[in-house]
């Protein structure tokens, strides 16, 4: 609902992604979410929830967008895959890069799969929108990359405060490239051979 609010209408909002909403008016309208949703939410409280979203500021609804993802219980990747994506940063390969995040995406559960193709398909709108909201594919993988990745608490003892926010910026740039490159390349990712699918479940099955 929040991705087709912010694709029907605000595509062309200057910042969006980027500028942060209202803090307040956008806790109101999670709030409100949760609880339409906790109540198994009818026809009635969708059209609640529609209302409200109509009457909002595109960036309270970005801002609302990158907040549930970051509040998923583990990210889109999965707890099991993250680091895995995170480590496709690290080959130098192009075409190795691609099928690697190929094997990745194939993996993920369903509801997964979907939510992050859904997820792509409206970054990729911002991206083609740039010429009037200045969201370029770099300025929507640095702004969308966190809420992707969350961002690593070290835990080693030796590591000095300097060491530790190195390490955490690196990783942050190595996981804005893969953000940057799901949005970029996403219909070489989702259009995976059907002999290649059936080797994949074989697997999986085993």
């Amino acid at each position: 609902m929040l991705i087709e609010q912010l694709r029907n209408r605000r595509l062309d909002e200057e910042g969006l992604l980027r500028v942060p909403g209202n803090k307040q008016k956008m806790l109101a309208m999670q709030k409100l979410m949760e609880n339409q949703w906790k109540n198994n939410v009818d026809a009635r409280g969708i059209q609640t929830v529609k209302n409200v979203l109509d009457s909002s500021g595109p960036h309270e609804v970005a801002c609302l967008l990158k907040t549930f993802l970051r509040q998923l219980p583990e990210s889109l990747f999965t707890q099991d895959c993250l680091d895995l994506f995170a480590q496709v940063g690290d080959m130098t390969i192009f075409d190795d890069q691609i099928w690697a995040l190929n094997l990745l995406i194939i993996q993920l559960p369903d509801v997964n799969y979907q939510t992050l193709r859904l997820l792509l398909r409206f970054l990729k709108d911002v991206v083609d929108h740039q010429a009037h909201n200045r969201m370029t594919v770099n300025n929507v993988a640095t702004v969308m990359g966190p809420n992707l990745f969350p961002p690593r608490i070290s835990k080693a003892s030796t590591k000095s405060n300097m060491e530790s926010l190195t390490d955490g910026m690196a990783y942050a740039a190595k996981t804005n490239r893969i953000t940057e490159m799901l949005v970029t390349h996403q219909d070489e990712l989702f259009s995976i051979p059907p002999e290649i699918l059936l080797q994949l479940s074989r697997i999986k099955v085993k």
